[in-house]
C-alpha cells in the first residue's frame, strides 16, 4: 500500500507555515522552526513554555562537555571518552498570565493560530487569539531572530492587543536550569546581576570549564510595575501591566558570548558587557537581517517552476545550510543536526565534506576554505587517531567537535574510514574550482 505523508505545514515558496497547533508534533516543530547563525542556535520552542513534550534547547558551536561511555567495547582503538555539544541557558524563558489565567498552547482556548518561519527575512513569528474564561480576547504576536552578521545578538518581541482591559503578568528570564537530554545540567553559575531593566548571568561548563555570558535588556511601551528576580540559576523580571485599545510591545535584546577555551571570569564578563551595552535596536538589527538574507538569496536561490513543494523544500535546505554555517569561524564545523537539537551530539561527520561542502564551494568559497581549515587544525588529532589504530598517516574521526574521535561504537569509529577519504576528496574539489596554490602549499599537501 502506498504511503502518504501527513502534511502539517502549509506549502509556501518562501515560508514554513503552521496554521494549527498540534501538541503531539511539538518536538518536531521545535526542530523545524529552529534558528541559528553558526555561532549559536535555538530550537523553535514556544516562548512561554507549553505542557506538551518539549526539548528546550539553546546551543553554541564548539561549546561541549565530556563524558565516558561505560558500555563501549574494550577493543583496541575504541574510545570510551566522548564529548558532546551541551544544552545551555534558555534566553527565551517567558511565562504569561492574563486576568489570572496561565497561557499554555496545549490547553488554552486559541483561534486564528499561525506560526511562520519566513526564510526570505530570517524571521520567526507566531500569532493567535486567546479567549479567556471571562469572555475577553487577547491577541498575541511573537517575533524572534538571530542576528546573522553580529552573531552574539538575538531578539525577542511580544505584542499584546485587546479591545477590553486585560491585566497581564509577564515574566522574562535567563534560565540556566536547562538539562541535557532531559537528565543533567552541565553548568555552574558563577555570577548574576539584575537591575531594573537588565540582567546578566555567567556560567561555566562543569568539566571543560568553558564560560558563557548571557545578558539582556528590555523595553515596554506601557506603564508597568517591575519586580527583579534573582535565584541561583534563574534571573529575570516580572512585569505587570494592562492592555487596552493600543498594542503593548515588549522587546528583549539578548547578548550571548561563549568561549571554546577556558577564560578568567572577569574576561568573559567584560567581553559580554561590551557587546550588551552596544547592541543594536530591534528595528536596526531586523533591517540588517533583511539585507543579509536579500544578498544570500540573490547568490544562492534555486527556482523550481511548477512544483511548489520542492520549491519550498530546496529553499528550506539552503536556509538551514546558511544558518548552520557561513564561514564565520574556521574552528567551527557542521553538526549532523546543525544547532537544532541534541541528536548526534552536535558532531561533524564526513557528511560535511561530501554533502555540505559543494554548496559552499559554489556559493561561498571562503566558507568552503574555512571548513577545510577545520580539518587542518585538527590534523594532529587525526594523526594520533591513526597511531591508535596501528595505521600510518591521518585517520579523521567519524564523529567530532574538537578533532578527537567521539564515537564509542566499534562499527562506526573503527570500520568507517571514509572521513579521511572525504577530506582528500574535498581538497581536490576545492583546488579544481579555485586553483588556490597558497592553500595547497600551506595546508593541502600536508593534509
Amino acid at each position: 500500500m502506498q504511503k502518504k505523508a501527513y502534511e502539517h505545514y502549509t506549502v509556501d515558496p518562501w515560508s514554513i507555515i503552521e496554521e494549527t497547533y498540534d501538541p503531539k508534533r511539538n518536538e518536531v516543530s521545535e526542530a523545524i522552526f529552529s534558528l541559528a547563525n553558526e555561532y549559536m542556535g535555538i530550537r523553535g520552542i514556544i516562548d512561554e513554555g507549553v505542557s506538551a513534550d518539549s526539548l528546550i534547547g539553546a546551543y553554541y558551536n564548539g561549546v561541549y562537555e565530556v563524558g565516558e561511555d561505560e558500555h563501549a567495547p574494550a577493543y583496541k582503538g575504541i574510545v570510551r571518552d566522548t564529548h558532546f555539544m551541551v544544552n545551555s541557558v534558555n534566553w527565551l524563558s517567558t511565562t504569561i498570565t492574563a486576568s489570572g489565567e496561565h497561557l499554555d498552547l496545549a490547553t488554552s482556548n486559541l483561534s486564528n493560530y499561525r506560526r511562520e518561519l519566513n526564510m526570505k527575512k530570517g524571521l520567526l513569528t507566531r500569532t493567535f487569539d486567546w479567549t479567556l474564561s471571562n469572555g475577553k480576547t487577547l491577541t498575541l504576536t511573537f517575533s524572534r531572530f538571530l542576528h546573522m552578521n553580529e552573531v552574539h545578538y538575538a531578539y525577542q518581541r511580544i505584542e499584546f492587543s485587546s479591545s477590553a482591559p486585560i491585566d497581564i503578568v509577564l515574566t522574562t528570564a535567563l534560565d540556566s536550569t536547562t538539562v541535557h537530554w532531559g537528565k543533567t545540567n552541565y553548568w555552574n553559575t558563577n555570577k548574576t546581576s539584575v537591575t531594573q531593566n537588565q540582567a546578566e548571568i555567567t556560567n561555566t561548563t562543569i568539566t571543560t570549564n568553558l564560560p558563557l555570558f548571557s545578558g539582556y535588556n528590555y523595553t515596554l511601551n506601557a506603564p508597568c510595575t517591575v519586580e527583579p528576580i534573582e535565584e541561583k540559576q534563574y534571573l529575570g523580571h516580572t512585569l505587570k501591566f494592562t492592555v487596552e485599545d493600543e498594542t503593548v510591545t515588549f522587546t528583549k535584546n539578548i547578548t550571548n558570548v561563549a568561549s571554546k577555551v577556558p577564560l578568567p571570569e572577569e574576561d568573559i564578563i567584560t567581553k559580554g558587557q561590551k557587546y550588551l551595552n552596544h547592541q543594536p535596536t530591534f528595528e536596526d538589527a531586523l533591517a540588517d537581517q533583511r539585507a543579509y538574507w536579500d544578498e544570500v538569496w540573490q547568490q544562492t536561490d534555486i527556482e523550481i517552476g511548477g512544483d511548489a513543494k520542492n520549491q519550498q523544500g530546496i529553499r528550506f535546505c539552503i536556509f538551514q545550510l546558511q544558518q548552520t554555517y557561513q564561514g564565520y569561524d574556521k574552528e567551527n564545523n557542521i553538526g549532523a543536526k546543525g544547532l537544532t537539537g541534541e541528536a548526534y551530539s552536535g558532531h561533524a561527520f564526513w557528511d560535511t565534506e561530501t554533502y555540505c561542502l559543494p554548496f559552499f564551494l559554489l556559493n561561498n568559497t571562503n566558507a568552503a576554505k574555512n571548513l577545510l581549515l577545520f580539518r587542518h587544525k585538527t590534523l594532529d588529532a587525526a594523526k594520533k587517531r591513526a597511531r591508535d589504530l596501528d595505521c600510518q598517516g591521518a585517520a579523521y574521526p567519524i564523529a567530532t567537535l574538537n578533532g578527537h574521535e567521539a564515537s564509542t561504537l566499534w562499527q562506526h569509529s573503527n570500520l568507517q574510514i571514509q572521513p579521511s577519504t572525504a577530506v582528500s576528496y574535498a581538497i581536490w574539489h576545492y583546488m579544481t574550482l579555485t586553483n588556490d596554490q597558497t592553500f595547497m602549499t600551506n595546508y593541502g599537501f600536508e593534509m
